[in-house]
């Protein structure tokens, strides 16, 4: 019989008879925002969910983790001129991770992953893990989905687009979700939708070094930053494949700490 990965699904005696300090344990997070006129709400939660899916699949099956309940809102400002996006407030997320890994913490957890499906939730998941570390004596890792598919080789070999342009509901993301929920996906409602404001800025951009605290709708009409029409299931197929092989490769590094 496979192991029980889900906390949900687990006994506290079962918990009690975990070696806690090598365990690792993930908290995947998510958002509910806008993701145009062809992708659910959900879109970001339910990418987390097969990724961890993914991960209970692919990971070796002697390693110890368990999967805590996935966050399905995260911090989302830049979406809020979009009807049914919901936000947390910074301090509320960083409360929020606080009583989770604290919690954690309390039963003798040493190993934490959190795994962020939302750029938004970046850069507070980042800054907790240091607060954290020190309160708590805590190991906390970040993984971030789509910085991890960045820096990957395989976006240039299946993307038609340009990179800099597929930031919301575009060609990536809308892939990810024909292959993993493609009964959601509004097919007939796609439509392209790149950044003109910034075409002819040099250094000020949406996501790099120097960047703009952009909402969606300075941009775009419709809330999609990018080429859904260029997505295929296919790719979509690739890509979620080569998300789930990077971050196991990076937890069994993880799990050597």
């Amino acid at each position: 019989m496979a192991k029980r990965r889900l906390l949900s699904e687990l006994t506290w005696k079962e918990i009690a008879a975990m070696d806690k300090a090598a365990t690792i344990a993930f908290i995947p997070i998510g958002s509910l925002e806008q993701h145009g006129h062809h992708l659910p709400l959900g879109t970001d939660t339910m990418l987390a969910n097969a990724i961890v899916e993914g991960i209970c699949e692919n990971l070796d099956k002697e390693l110890s983790f368990i999967v805590l309940p996935t966050i399905p809102i995260g911090q989302s400002p830049e979406h809020m001129d979009f009807p049914g996006t919901i936000s947390l407030r910074p301090g509320t997320l960083l409360k929020v991770m606080e009583d989770l890994c604290s919690s954690l913490a309390a039963h003798g957890f040493k190993k934490i992953v959190l795994l962020n499906a939302h750029g938004g939730n970046t850069d507070i998941l980042k800054a907790v893990s240091y607060d954290l570390r020190r309160r708590y004596g805590l190991h906390i890792f970040v993984i971030d989905v789509w910085r991890l598919l960045a820096s990957s080789p395989i976006p240039p070999i299946t993307q038609e687009s340009r990179c800099d342009i597929d930031i919301h509901a575009g060609e990536i993301e809308t892939s990810i979700m024909m292959k993993i929920n493609p009964e959601l996906v509004r097919y007939d409602s796609m439509q392209d939708s790149t950044p003109t404001k910034f075409a002819d800025k040099k250094k000020v951009t949406l996501v790099g070094p120097i960047c703009y605290g952009w909402s969606s709708a300075d941009v775009s009409e419709t809330g999609i930053l990018g080429e859904p029409t260029k997505a295929t299931s296919e790719k979509g197929e690739k890509l979620l494949k080569c998300l789930i092989e990077m971050i196991r490769d990076g937890v069994h590094e993880i799990a050597t700490w």
